[in-house]
């Protein structure tokens, strides 16, 4: 067997050995039920959700300073301003969410004109599939899933 051949033979071997054992410690880590991106992407959310709940408490933290210096509050000024900062926030956001239940009504509304308006076309299957698509409790349901629990997130109480 010349150099060459031995080289070449070698390399093939630590392939072949670092394959192999990458494979076998993936198996005695993790679960035969549970893939490598499912971990990864398990430990990713729960870093992103810890990520943000600690932005969230910094950005408010430095709002709040900077508020602080800019208006040149005294101490005993902060904590009722602050309070009163909330709750302002919070009622704002109760308005929103009020608006938006309104208008999810009122697109309800078009949306059953609108099927009405195409039952004559489709059939009752494809009516299925469409309202599958395009009924506003679908298209929210779907939406409130992307999305999460970030839309509040801003509005909870301090920690």
């Amino acid at each position: 067997m010349t150099t060459k051949t031995k080289v070449i033979f070698a390399f093939a071997m630590i392939f072949l050995i670092g394959f192999a054992s990458g494979y076998l410690f993936e198996r005695a880590v993790i679960s035969p039920d549970e893939t490598v991106a499912e971990q990864r992407s398990e430990r990713g959310e729960r870093e992103r959700a810890r990520q943000r709940d600690g932005d969230r408490d910094d950005w408010v933290e430095r709002a709040q300073n900077r508020l602080s210096r800019d208006l040149e509050l005294t101490e005993s000024q902060k904590e009722p301003l602050f309070e009163k900062i909330r709750d302002y926030h919070v009622n704002v956001h109760d308005l929103i969410k009020e608006r938006r239940e309104d208008e999810h009504e009122k697109i309800k509304d078009k949306y059953s004109m609108f099927r009405d308006e195409i039952s004559t076309i489709l059939n009752a299957e494809q009516l299925e599939r469409m309202d599958s698509h395009f009924h506003p409790d679908t298209v929210r349901t779907k939406m409130e899933r992307r999305e999460g629990p970030q839309r509040d997130r801003m509005h909870r109480e301090p920690n």
